[in-house]
């Protein structure tokens, strides 16, 4: 799957720096002609601030092809041009900022930015390209690298055109989702950015809580800005024990605002279950079976947010699902895998635990068998012949890739343990 993103992205960032090393380009350049060839050579004879667009071609509706391009030249002197640029390349956002010097019609420009999107780290790039302007087109040869790849080609740039309106689109609900119960009366909401098209501005996402699936009383809100990839907010105030909500996001930035996500739903953990005596447990005490000895010393980058237990599944939810990164199965490049669930139980008063399931990207469920389904090598005692019951305390985590570690290691990230009763 690595390979399949890299060449998934590979033509949305080339056409991305394209367009990027296109914007800048405009930026750099000077895309009008000069009306007046006799003109002082020591000022500037053309202005070039404003917005310009790429070509009709490029404006594609594929997939994997960038549209909504939008470079804005806000700074100029008479050998210097520079300014920003924005695109939506399938579901990735691309943003930057370039630089361009001036000799004559020719341009010679540096460009650099980063593009970001649901599934992928961020991702920089730099580009360099000329070009020389023709009337009121900027024809532009460009190479650059990524952190996917080398990109290089040809994009055309026009100056002028009307503004594309700005439309914000609804965010998605990641977790919690499909009224699941989560782990605590505070949960953490997350969604994936919501994509959008135009010169829009700084992104803030409202979150609503209520117990009212109209949402029309006693409702809870909180804003918080955009984040990479994904948004979440931790809920700040601790909701009823017990209860079922509600709940729903959106995007806006100052002037504009998107519709809302769908409506997901999720309950709170019972009153009448014990807390967990998460004190009794010492993740740094635990015995490793499967995977890294030192897996307590692996950074916590994400909580989870629910555990889900049923038709012989185990599901785990954590703000960063589909956000690690991802690696060969076994170095089989048509099965790609992002981590593992990890599995701690209490055996004779001593914690064990070991990485068990596969995961992919994405994915939270995946079927539990049993100690000997998941722990199948006999010299994986105690946790081959554990079988937890009912009311039984089980320590739940996921991670990067960690069951062969280090094979297929990828970044050594864990979420925390967390302790609940066995359904």
């Amino acid at each position: 799957m690595a390979r399949r993103l890299s060449a998934l992205m590979l033509p949305l960032v080339t056409v991305t720096v394209l367009a990027s090393g296109c914007g800048f380009d405009r930026k750099s350049t000077p895309i009008s002609p000069s009306p007046s060839p006799t003109s002082n050579p020591g000022s500037p004879q053309t202005s070039y601030v404003g917005t310009w667009s790429s070509a009709a071609s490029t404006m594609a509706t594929a997939a994997d092809a960038c549209r909504n391009i939008q470079w804005k030249i806000t700074n100029q002197t008479t050998t210097y041009i520079a300014g920003d640029f924005s695109a939506v390349c399938g579901a990735f956002t691309i943003t930057g900022t370039g630089s361009g010097q001036l000799n004559g019609q020719d341009v010679a420009l540096a460009v650099s930015g980063s593009v970001s999107g649901s599934g992928l780290q961020q991702c920089s790039f730099s580009l360099t390209g000329n070009g020389t302007i023709q009337g009121d087109t900027l024809p532009l040869a460009y190479s650059g690298t990524t952190c996917l790849g080398t990109v290089r080609g040809t994009e055309t740039l026009r100056r002028g055109g009307t503004t594309t309106p700005v439309v914000i689109n609804a965010p998605t609900p990641v977790s919690p989702t499909g009224n699941v119960t989560v782990s605590s009366t505070q949960p953490t909401l997350v969604a994936t950015n919501g994509t959008r098209t135009g010169p829009a501005g700084a992104i803030t996402y409202l979150f609503q809580v209520t117990q009212d699936v109209a949402f029309s009383s006693n409702v809870l809100a909180w804003s918080v800005p955009e984040q990479s990839g994904q948004t979440s907010l931790t809920v700040p105030q601790a909701l009823s024990a017990g209860a079922s909500y509600f709940w729903r996001t959106r995007a806006s930035d100052s002037s504009n605002t998107g519709p809302w996500s769908t409506i997901q739903a999720f309950s709170t953990p019972s009153p009448s279950s014990p807390p967990p005596p998460s004190s009794s447990f010492d993740l740094s005490r635990a015995v490793i079976v499967v995977g890294p000895k030192n897996f307590a010393t692996w950074a916590e980058t994400a909580r989870i947010t629910a555990i889900s237990q049923g038709g012989g599944s185990l599901c785990i939810e954590h703000t960063m699902l589909g956000r690690w990164p991802r690696t060969m199965f076994f170095d089989d490049p048509n099965t790609l895998i992002e981590g593992n669930q990890w599995y701690f139980a209490l055996i004779n008063g001593t914690w064990y635990g070991g990485a068990g399931e596969w995961v992919r990207p994405g994915q939270s469920c995946k079927a539990f068998g049993g100690g000997s389904e998941e722990f199948y090598d006999v010299n994986q005692e105690p946790l081959h012949s554990w079988n937890p019951r009912p009311g039984d305390l089980v320590g739940i985590a996921s991670s990067t890739p960690a069951r062969a570690w280090p094979q297929m290691r990828t970044s050594d990230e864990r979420t925390n343990v967390e302790m609940v009763r066995w359904q």
